[in-house]
């Protein structure tokens, strides 16, 4: 395949929302999926998916077994499951950069490409695209555009849709803690015997200040 020439991956704005949204309102790292189009030259990432995983202050890790299920509802829909060529995830707090994981993350996609986006709690993006065959090629530091405003017109109340995205990370998202506060406060992650699950309502009133 062709590498677009412009140094940019557009992204639908109700898409864009969902994206930011998504990282907003989890206290910790969270990650996906998303659907991308080729028109002409230009990727278009039309729709981010959220998929059940298990997550702390640092680690994210999509559960396997959900994604095959995924790619199983595309097929049974008549869609097209090699549209799902978009890895999306935050660093909470942190800054968006390939850590050695997400270098490993992505080396593990199947399929011709992948686009990778990481983002934080500041609104700050990096995306990347990853060519993996005929010739393995990677073309870093492209620009995540959204394709209009942040909330197209037409969107339902954000904060209707706000509270959807809270309800979907709350039934598919399971939040691990290290057992001792100090730890999480400098970013340490235990064991994960060690760790302990927590409920999202437990971030609702100071999330920097959250305990198990």
């Amino acid at each position: 395949m062709e590498i677009p020439q412009r140094g940019y991956i557009f992204i639908a704005p109700l898409a864009f929302h969902k994206l930011k949204t998504y990282i907003e309102c989890c206290p910790v790292e969270i990650g996906g999926l998303g659907e991308v189009e080729l028109r002409g030259d230009h990727f278009v990432i039309t729709d981010v998916l959220l998929i059940s995983q298990r997550v702390t202050p640092s680690e994210t890790a999509l559960d396997p077994d959900q994604v095959c299920a995924l790619l199983s509802q595309y097929i049974a829909r008549g869609r097209d499951p090699a549209s799902l060529r978009v890895w999306w995830h935050s660093h909470g707090e942190t800054d968006a950069y390939w850590s050695r994981t997400d270098q490993q993350t992505i080396e593990a996609f199947p399929g011709e490409y992948l686009i990778s986006i990481v983002g934080n709690k500041w609104g700050q993006f990096r995306c990347r695209l990853d060519i993996f065959a005929p010739t393995r090629q990677t073309v870093e530091a492209l620009d995540l555009v959204p394709l209009g405003e942040p909330v197209p017109a037409g969107t339902d109340d954000p904060d209707r849709l706000r509270s959807t995205i809270r309800e979907e990370i709350r039934t598919k998202v399971k939040i691990f803690l290290p057992v001792d506060p100090v730890e999480l406060q400098e970013w340490v992650i235990a064991t994960e015997p060690e760790d302990v699950e927590v409920d999202l309502d437990r971030f609702d009133h100071d999330p920097d200040q959250a305990s198990i």
